[in-house]
C-alpha cells in the first residue's frame, strides 16, 4: 500500500465515522420529535371521550378518533424512520448495507435543511470507489482480463493484392 492509498484509507474511515455520528444524531432527533405526535393521540382520545350533550356545540366522537389516528400514523412513521437512521449509523460503522443506507439517505433528503445536507453528504461519501470497496460492493470485484479477438477480414482488406 503506497502513501496515497494509506492517506485515502484514513480519510475514508474518518468521514465514515462522522457520517455515522450524524445519522445517530438525526435519528435521535427524529425519535424525539415523534413524541410530538402523541399529543395528537391524547387530544384525539380526549375529544372522543367527551360525553355527547345533545346540543350542536360538542364535537362528534368520530372526529376525536380521526385526530388520534393521524397522530398514531405520524408517530409510527417518524419513530420508524428515526430507528432506521440510527441503524444506518451502525451499518456505516460496520461497513454493511451500503445500498440500504443510501436509500435512507435519499428519503432523508426530504427533511429540509439538515436531512438534505445529511443525504447529500452520504451520497458523496458512499459514492466514492474506495468506500464502495470497503463495503464489499459486488460490482467492484476485479474482472479477469479478456483477449480481444481479431477483427474478421473482409473483401475490402484484400483490395491491394490484385
Amino acid at each position: 500500500m503506497d502513501f496515497e492509498q494509506y492517506r485515502q484509507a484514513i480519510v475514508d474511515e474518518d468521514q465514515l465515522g462522522w457520517l455515522s455520528l450524524m445519522f445517530w444524531v438525526s435519528g435521535g432527533a427524529a425519535l424525539l420529535f415523534s413524541l410530538y405526535f402523541l399529543i395528537y393521540v391524547g387530544l384525539g382520545l380526549a375529544i372522543a371521550s367527551i360525553p355527547p350533550t345533545g346540543d350542536a356545540s360538542s364535537p362528534p366522537a368520530f372526529f376525536g378518533f380521526v385526530f388520534a389516528g393521524i397522530g398514531l400514523v405520524g408517530f409510527a412513521f417518524l419513530a420508524t424512520f428515526g430507528a432506521l437512521k440510527i441503524l444506518s449509523g451502525f451499518w456505516i460503522r460496520k461497513h454493511k448495507h451500503r445500498v440500504i443506507v443510501m436509500v435512507i439517505a435519499g428519503i432523508s433528503c426530504l427533511e429540509i435543511p439538515y436531512g438534505t445536507l445529511l443525504g447529500v453528504l452520504t451520497f458523496v461519501v458512499l459514492g466514492r470507489r474506495s468506500i464502495a470497496v470497503l463495503f464489499g460492493s459486488p460490482s467492484l470485484r476485479p474482472v479477469p482480463p479478456t483477449i480481444a479477438a481479431p477483427a474478421p477480414e473482409t473483401a475490402d482488406s484484400f483490395e491491394g493484392w490484385t
